[in-house]
């Protein structure tokens, strides 16, 4: 019970992290009820997690039942910041023709990489894992685990299993450079308010790693 209860409680923080990393105020009619939705949401996991064994067994046990409720999470909070703000803004300089030709067209996709190839290599690596890797028992050693995968053989070197983990890895770094490139956004948005002077927004700007 004392595991459970600090499990949930880092799925929660998990959570409240995320949304101060990226300064996200849920003051809005719209944010206060995906503000609910979200604790609806782990209210619900969390319910299902402790009462019924079947979702335990079937979604792998208790680690990997909170990694993955933390994660939806976390990816619906920078969801609603990339689309409510980076997105729309770039929408909306196209169309009113803020910028030429190519330009326009090479901003949105370029707006929109991080989270594309996130979510392009984490369906890769989902389906990996639900169709080319052999599952076992959460309990089971190691041992059985790989010899059970043994008969998935990529070049000869790496099981099926492996290359999901490659792709997950792959996925994970793609989805820090989202959440890096809408930090900075938003470091950018808040210093480039209107009407203010240039020698102190170039004071006040700061400074990114490259």
């Amino acid at each position: 019970c004392v595991l459970v209860c600090l499990v949930a409680f880092w799925a929660f923080n998990a959570l409240g992290v995320v949304r101060r990393f990226l300064g996200i105020d849920f003051t809005s009619v719209v944010g206060m009820c995906g503000q609910a939705l979200l604790q609806a949401y782990f209210a619900l996991g969390l319910a299902a997690v402790l009462m019924l064994d079947v979702v335990r067994d079937h979604l792998g046990g208790m680690a990997n039942i909170f990694l993955l409720l933390s994660a939806v999470a976390m990816f619906v909070v920078v969801l609603f910041q990339w689309v409510s703000r980076d997105l729309l803004q770039s929408v909306r300089s196209v169309h009113y023709g803020r910028g030429r030709g190519l330009a326009r067209v090479l901003r949105l996709v370029i707006d929109s990489l991080p989270i594309g190839l996130f979510v392009a290599s984490a369906v890769v690596a989902l389906e990996f894992f639900r169709h080319k890797t052999a599952l076992v028992s959460p309990t089971a050693s190691p041992a059985l685990s790989r010899e059970t995968n043994e008969a998935c053989v990529f070049a000869q070197v790496f099981d099926q299993h492996d290359v999901w983990h490659f792709l997950s890895a792959i996925a994970l770094s793609f989805w820090v450079m989202a959440l890096l490139d809408v930090k900075i956004r938003m470091h950018l948005r808040k210093f480039d308010r209107p009407g203010a002077a240039p020698e102190a927004v170039a004071r006040q700007r700061p400074r990114l790693p490259w």
